[in-house]
Order: structure tokens, then C-alpha cells, then sequence
């Protein structure tokens, strides 16, 4: 396992509090110490500043990885586990990682005029600073709350997009990403180390374009259909890279019902047929796991 140090973050909170007049004397240089003890080990967290050039990215805890073996990447948790990094053994020349969380309030540039943001924004830094290799995925974990006023439910989660902040455009990017309704969580594949946060998107449907090709770019479990339906239903779904897939029912108690496929597939599209005459009408819940990708998606049974 990764060795891991955990704390409050000295970087942006050192400036943004440092501007504070009745900042104490005492706590300011405790946090100049801490920023000095961890700016010798750590890689840095990203700057992320608006078209001011005002930090908005204020990290409040942060997690850091002394990275031995490429085999330690595997499983990068953020801090208090609601962000999971998993990064290819590609990048075997990262020696330092580090994931620092802010809850304090994003610009929203770039985003939808009705976006809304759930869970955290988070930090990904690498050391020596470097391009992302091979194939990397960001999970960012989020609060039914989140999308909640009061009583009044302000963003539909599943309408839940990942977004990475653009240095250059002082802009929210679309990255995309699949969202897991049970686990309360969005899965993406990222490319290179950054600052990323969920908002809800209208545009989300249709946003990236299939690349023209016979193979998928990206894992995908579809919708079965037709839905509702009885006794069988087609679950199609998607392999982007060799590895071992994994497609299984459940029912609403969380067990498993029958499993659809349990190998290893070579990338392409393929599709799976569930027959139900041994269940009973209701609700139940199908999950794909292909290496790091999940995705559950909801069906009903109607006899």
C-alpha cells in the first residue's frame, strides 16, 4: 500500500486566510511551517485561478502518497474516501501523488446557467509533474443532499456530469463519466492531472461523439429493452480494453440473482439476454464490472 499523510492543506488556504487582517500571528506561521515541512516531499495541488487570476480552489484536507511501485496506483483514495484515483501502472514514473478537497464554493464559468454541484472539487497532482499514461479513472463520490434546497430537489443526479477546469480557458470542461445512482458516485476517465468537480448538465446526452471505428472508445452499459418486460430482456453493452467483465442481477435487498457474464472480453460491443421466469415482478438492478468501470442501471418485471 501507497504511504499516505493526511492533513489540512497550507497552499491556496495559506494565501486566502493570510489576506485575512485579523488572521493571529501564531496560526499564520504555523501554516507558512506546514507549507514549508510539505512543500519538501509533496508535488503541489494544481492552481486553479479564474480570468482575474483569483484562486477559487481552496483545499481543506488533502491526502498524500509516497508512490514505491506502479502496482500502488492501483487504488488512490482522496480525502475521507470520497474521491477514488486509479491510475494505469503505465505512469510507473510517479513518485508522489497527491488529492486535496474543496468545499469552498467553484465560479461557474462554463457550466449550464441551472448547474448545480455535488459533492467536492478535488485536486490531482502528480510528482514529477507528468502527462497521465495508459488508462486512468477519477471517482468522485456525492451526496443525495447535494442536490437538495430544503425539501425542494434543485439538480437531477443523473444528469451528473464530471467537469475538469481548463487553466487555459479559465472554463469548466466537459470530461462526461457515468453516473452510479445506488453507490452515489461518477466514474471518468481522465488523461491528465487537474482539478475536477460534478454539476448537473442538460447537455449531457449527445455531448461526446462516438470517434467513426468498429471498436468502442469508452466502457458503456445500455439500458436493457424492452423495459419493462417478461420473461427476457436484451442488455447490450460495451468493451473498451481486454480485461475481465462481470454482469449481474440484483434484486432491491442487494442480492445477487443471476450473473450474465463472468470472462474476460476483448474490446467490442456485445449484449447479453436475461430471462426472468424463475423471478418474481419488481424491481431489480443489473451491474457491469470491467476492470476500474462500473455501472448499475435500473429494470422493471412485470407478470
Amino acid at each position: 500500500m501507497a504511504s499516505a499523510a493526511r492533513g489540512q492543506p497550507p497552499w491556496s488556504l495559506f494565501q486566502f486566510l493570510r489576506s485575512r487582517p485579523h488572521l493571529d500571528d501564531v496560526l499564520a506561521e504555523a501554516i507558512r511551517l506546514h507549507l514549508i515541512c510539505i512543500d519538501t516531499c509533496a508535488p503541489r495541488p494544481n492552481g486553479t485561478v479564474d480570468a482575474a487570476g483569483k484562486s477559487f480552489f481552496v483545499p481543506f484536507s488533502y491526502v498524500h502518497y509516497e508512490i514505491a511501485d506502479s502496482t500502488q496506483l492501483k487504488k488512490l483514495l482522496g480525502p475521507g474516501a470520497h474521491a477514488i484515483v486509479r491510475l494505469s501502472s503505465a505512469n510507473s514514473s510517479v513518485r508522489g501523488a497527491l488529492i486535496a478537497a474543496s468545499s469552498y464554493p467553484p465560479i461557474m464559468t462554463g457550466l449550464d446557467v441551472d448547474a448545480v454541484q455535488a459533492g467536492e472539487a478535488y485536486s490531482l497532482s502528480v510528482s514529477p509533474a507528468a502527462t497521465l499514461m495508459g488508462a486512468n479513472n477519477l471517482t468522485i463520490l456525492y451526496g443525495d443532499e447535494d442536490l437538495k434546497a430544503g425539501s425542494s430537489v434543485i439538480g437531477d443526479e443523473s444528469h451528473l456530469r464530471m467537469f475538469r477546469w481548463d487553466e487555459t480557458e479559465k472554463s469548466w470542461t466537459y470530461v462526461g463519466g457515468f453516473v452510479d445512482t445506488i453507490r452515489n458516485e461518477v466514474t471518468s476517465s481522465i488523461t491528465d492531472p487537474g482539478t475536477y468537480a460534478l454539476f448537473t448538465t442538460t447537455s449531457a446526452e449527445g455531448v461526446e461523439e462516438k470517434p467513426v471505428g468498429t471498436l468502442p472508445y469508452r466502457f458503456e452499459l445500455s439500458q436493457n429493452y424492452p423495459n419493462p418486460f417478461n420473461p427476457t430482456t436484451v442488455i447490450r453493452y460495451q468493451v473498451a480494453a481486454a480485461c475481465e467483465v462481470r454482469l449481474g442481477v440484483f434484486d432491491l435487498l442487494g442480492r445477487e440473482v443471476a450473473v450474465l457474464v463472468s470472462e474476460r472480453k476483448a474490446p467490442g460491443s456485445y449484449e447479453a439476454t436475461l430471462d426472468v421466469s424463475g423471478l418474481s415482478s419488481g424491481i431489480y438492478f443489473y451491474r457491469m464490472t470491467a476492470g476500474y468501470f462500473t455501472q448499475t442501471r435500473k429494470m422493471a418485471v412485470i407478470k
